[in-house]
């Protein structure tokens, strides 16, 4: 089994619990602020966190599949680069929403948003670019033509 591909399950599967720190409601023991429950009910905050959500659940599946086929000695490079890809633009959705709802606090260092922002946004680049994970999808997933 090719090694990059358990490197791109590996940093998905990072990526993906990175992104859900964005989503600390979901947990039974988290009590939401008062002013996070504000937050909650406005479209504006709903709409973005939930896409970004639907995405992360999307990596985590694809996460999940590619460890199975991996575990199994079977060719998994499709999932590990759908999972590395998803999982990074889920991870940075997340954050940017979050961002954008706390505002001027979203991006200071003292609210922990700013560093998963951070070290969600550097999976986009490592260990292959967002582009590259979507060459192999394209050249050997699709059987298109090399783009590169």
């Amino acid at each position: 089994m090719p090694k990059p591909f358990s490197r791109r399950q590996f940093i998905a599967a990072t990526a993906t619990t990175l992104a859900a720190a964005q989503f600390p409601v979901r947990s039974e023991d988290a009590k939401p602020t008062e002013f996070q429950l504000a937050c909650m009910t406005l479209p504006y905050s709903q709409f973005p966190l939930a896409r970004a959500y639907a995405k992360l659940e999307t990596a985590q599946l694809m996460v999940q599949k590619g460890a199975w086929k991996f575990d199994h000695d079977q060719p998994c490079g499709e999932e590990a680069n759908i999972a590395k890809h998803e999982a990074a633009e889920a991870g940075c959705e997340a954050c940017d929403a979050s961002i954008q709802t706390h505002g001027g606090m979203g991006y200071a260092r003292e609210f922990h948003v700013e560093r998963l922002w951070r070290e969600v946004r550097l999976y986009k680049l490592a260990p292959v670019s967002q582009e590259m994970a979507l060459n192999f999808i394209g050249e050997h997933v699709l059987k298109l033509p090399k783009s590169y």
